[in-house]
């Protein structure tokens, strides 16, 4: 099961954004993250997505540990996010 996570910010917030993300407890070992990959949608707005991979058995605990992650940047300026649950198409029922 995987969650991907958005979140916009103004580029100018980069550094606080690192430094408040960084002061979260580590990663769960039972959650594995691709990214952050960022990138300029104009000139002073950064997108950045993150790709959290777990077993479905542990959806609540990553749940909390993401919301803890992103809600950390509440607050500041233009700072917003978004969530996607999504399962492994291969464990879907027919």
């Amino acid at each position: 099961m995987v969650i991907i996570t958005e979140s916009l910010y103004y580029a100018k917030s980069s550094d606080e954004i690192l430094k408040r993300t960084s002061e979260i407890t580590p990663l769960p070992e039972f959650l594995s993250i691709n990214g952050p990959y960022a990138r300029f949608i104009s000139k002073s707005i950064i997108k950045s997505i993150a790709i959290y991979k777990f077993h479905e058995l542990k959806l609540i605990e990553a749940l909390e540990y993401i919301a803890k992650r992103l809600s950390s940047c509440d607050g500041m300026p233009g700072y917003t996010y978004h969530l996607k649950i999504c399962k492994d198409e291969k464990r879907l029922p027919v």
